[in-house]
């Protein structure tokens, strides 16, 4: 995922922080919409920073984007992490974050290494925080539960329900669950039920994070979908390029499943 910095000013914006609270009573199930000027580069799942520019910046709100850009010139957000302007308490200063930040306030997505240090200092900043701390007066946090093994088969169950394979002719969940079942721990047998699922019902990576699927496995769920017009040589390069050995195990494990069941004329050319 790619990393944006939102510059907001609570004060002379469209969105004032008034509204703000008003739309979002509870970041665990609160979304809102965002003029996508200067996001156009913002795709679903990707994550964002907006930045209070009322004194000295500072993190105002740590999210994803639900959605693409919109043609009417909103693209959805979700909060994850919300410091309110009016609440005094302590907070994550941009000028500790150790690079030039300000360069990025034009829509254009952080350096991934730079996407990595905020993500790592929010997190240290967050870590060991009283829970008074998060009291909706100062500061709220998302406390939704991640999304689990038992979740990625219901979502992939519903999104293959009418799905036939087409090397047997069986109903396609089941080569979809014999391939996760593979998997060594939970976090690939997840990311192996729903290798596929980007794109079906209307399944995108930021609905999967809002569902509670981490970043990684998103991350990962992005990379395992086969882009259009790639041929299965392609596909399979890149996956291998990548270093992600989770992702290479799964797409050999379906190679494997597909082979063990077709024909000698069926097998897939490269």
């Amino acid at each position: 995922m790619r990393t944006f910095i939102i510059p907001w000013d609570p004060d002379g914006s469209g969105f004032a922080a008034g509204q703000l609270r008003r739309v979002l009573p509870d970041p665990d199930y609160c979304s809102f919409d965002w003029p996508s000027d200067g996001l156009r580069q913002a795709r679903s799942g990707d994550n964002f920073y907006l930045v209070c520019m009322d004194g000295d910046p500072f993190v105002a709100m740590k999210g994803f984007f639900l959605t693409d850009p919109k043609p009417e010139g909103r693209i959805g957000m979700r909060p994850t992490f919300i410091s309110w302007p009016d609440g005094f308490t302590p907070r994550l200063q941009m000028g500790t974050l150790g690079f030039d930040w300000s360069r990025y306030c034009n829509g254009t997505p952080l350096p991934e290494t730079d996407g990595k240090a905020i993500s790592a200092l929010m997190d240290a900043f967050l870590e060991g925080r009283k829970e008074d701390f998060f009291d909706g007066i100062h500061a709220e946090l998302s406390r939704k539960p991640a999304a689990n093994v038992d979740d990625a088969i219901g979502l992939a169950a519903d999104a293959y329900c009418d799905e036939v394979d087409p090397v047997d002719g069986r109903p396609a969940i089941i080569s979809i669950l014999r391939v996760a079942t593979q998997g060594k721990d939970d976090e690939e047998v997840i990311c192996g039920a729903l290798r596929d699922i980007l794109g079906k019902a209307g399944w995108t990576p930021g609905r999967l994070r809002e569902w509670g699927f981490s970043e990684k496995v998103v991350d990962r769920l992005i990379l395992l979908k086969r882009k259009n017009g790639e041929s299965l040589r392609d596909h399979l390069h890149r996956i291998g390029q990548s270093g992600d050995r989770i992702a290479f195990r799964i797409v050999a494990e379906e190679m494997k499943d597909r082979l063990d069941r077709c024909r000698p004329e069926e097998i897939p050319k490269f």
